[in-house]
């Protein structure tokens, strides 16, 4: 499983702890920190109701002096546009975007949001706004909560509550101090947990035990 939450959630479910063995995403190339931030926050991702992004729209109109930039689509992007454009939202949808592009604007973002009001595995965008040095605001549910230290590599506000996100966003947006903190300690979290040569170590790990397991059973 990817977390220790998703573990205990099969173990809930009847299956054997001992038979479960954790290893998290990871990603293959570690991209260069960006020093400059600039003054945005971001979105990536499906633009889908589990996703949490009507809820993160509906914050965007109690945040100032701060552009929002979506990068996914989905089913509600129609939606969202026209609600965005009617509240006069300071939000721009770029659609869907190649690895490279993601990266960049990740890299230069103040910090990621994930607002998902379901249970995420263990979302590649925390792994790309860590290997980036950027911090999160995540919604307080299942691996996000478990991966996301608070005040350490990001904020956490109640899933599906639009106005704890903005007050969580006002607070954020104009701490920089805080910020920069948070997006070396995530940085430096990624390099001792999420890179691919930690995890090759992990999965090789996992494969020795099963096969002493399975010689053992003979």
């Amino acid at each position: 499983t990817l977390t220790s939450g998703v573990a205990e959630r099969f173990v809930r479910g009847g299956l054997p702890r001992e038979r479960i063995e954790i290893k998290p995403n990871f990603l293959m190339n570690i991209p260069e920190i960006c020093e400059n931030k600039k003054n945005y926050a971001v979105y990536v991702g499906r633009l889908s109701v589990e996703k949490g992004v009507r809820t993160l729209i509906k914050a965007w109109e109690g945040v100032e002096g701060l552009p929002l930039k979506v990068l996914g689509d989905g089913d509600l992007k129609g939606e969202l546009q026209r609600k965005c454009k009617k509240n006069k939202s300071n939000v721009e949808f770029l659609g869907f975007c190649s690895k490279e592009k993601v990266m960049e604007l990740v890299g230069e973002a103040k910090f990621v949001i994930i607002p998902s009001e379901c249970y995420e595995g263990f979302p590649m965008a925390v792994l790309e706004a860590f290997a980036c040095g950027t911090p999160v605001v995540v919604s307080r549910i299942g691996s996000l909560d478990e991966t996301v230290l608070e005040g350490v590599t990001g904020v956490k506000f109640e899933p599906g509550n639009s106005s704890d996100l903005i007050n969580v966003i006002n607070g954020l947006k104009m701490d920089s101090s805080l910020l920069k903190s948070m997006g070396c300690k995530a940085r430096d979290v990624f390099e001792k947990k999420y890179t691919a040569e930690n995890n090759y170590e992990m999965l090789t790990r996992i494969y020795r035990k099963a096969i002493r397991d399975h010689s053992s059973s003979k």
